[in-house]
């Protein structure tokens, strides 16, 4: 996962610098060019003020933001986007029956895949959890469906679709920033646009990324430091995989310890039927059943 991420940040510093690469070579300065001239000062300098700007109104943001999730119950939506218990077929299958009851659909393709890994794992002589990180993730990108970003999204709360408008604002501000330049620069206002935009992705969605992966540390950091004094961070784990479903893979979700959620849950058999309860206890009130 460390070499993963370090990959991954890498390739984005290295689009930042070619940027400055094309950009030299587009406007006629060659390889072996004279220095950044006046206006390319100015619109990086422009570019990077603005964008620590809202960084730090974003990371101020988080202050408030993390007064109000202390107080949020934690409820059952949170057996949505993990397993209870050992990582056994039975309680996969508990899993996926929850997630089908909240989309109302049946998912057979992702039973399939399920059946597929099983037998995979016996044919090597293992149980399914060999295949555990594997199924995870397919079961959890199932509870948000195809479009993930958009289930994620209506199942936030407003507070929580702040942080994603505070950091999307960063691309969207980049984009101006950089048509602006290039609308100046080529004198042309087609031409600025479609470049302004080209040049947005390569230092607009590199600055993201890399602001995104702090605040993934943040988000770590906090709930790592409650799971230690708590037993687990409450309503941080439902933030956390919302914003797992709305970024994808640009964001890490952070489950309840199984411990924890064991203490929190019962399991209960009514009318053959087989359903997750959250317990009434201290701190997290009741969030009803599946």
């Amino acid at each position: 996962m460390i070499m993963k991420n370090i990959i991954k940040y890498s390739v984005c510093i290295f689009l930042f610098c070619s940027f400055f690469e094309a950009k030299a070579g587009l406007v006629g300065y060659g390889s072996s060019s004279k220095p950044l001239s006046r206006d390319d000062v100015l619109f990086i300098k422009e570019f990077f003020e603005n964008n620590f700007l809202l960084t730090l109104l974003n990371l101020l943001y988080l202050i408030p933001f993390g007064y109000w999730v202390k107080k949020q119950p934690l409820n059952s939506e949170i057996l949505l986007y993990q397993i209870r218990g050992n990582f056994t077929r039975f309680n996969l299958n508990l899993w996926i029956e929850r997630i089908e009851n909240e989309r109302g659909l049946r998912l057979l393709k992702l039973r399939e895949r399920v059946d597929l890994y099983e037998k995979k794992a016996r044919m090597l002589g293992f149980k399914i959890s060999y295949y555990k990180s594997i199924l995870t993730n397919q079961v959890l990108s199932n509870s948000f469906g195809k479009r993930g970003y958009k289930t994620a999204f209506k199942r936030m709360h407003k507070n929580t679709k702040l942080l994603i408008f505070g950091q999307l604002s960063q691309v969207i501000i980049s984009t101006i920033l950089s048509i602006k330049f290039w609308v100046i620069e080529l004198n042309s206002l087609i031409g600025g646009f479609f470049l302004g935009i080209a040049t947005a992705l390569f230092i607009g969605v590199v600055y993201w990324v890399l602001i995104n992966y702090i605040f993934t540390l943040i988000f770590k950091l906090i709930i790592e430091i409650l799971k230690v004094k708590k037993g687990h961070a409450g309503y941080w784990h439902i933030v956390s995989a919302q914003l797992r479903g709305f970024y994808g893979a640009f964001w890490s979700n952070i489950p309840i310890p199984k411990k924890a959620l064991m203490l929190i849950t019962d399991v209960s058999i009514k009318n053959g039927q087989t359903k997750i309860v959250f317990k009434e206890f201290k701190g997290s009130g009741a969030g009803g059943s599946w």
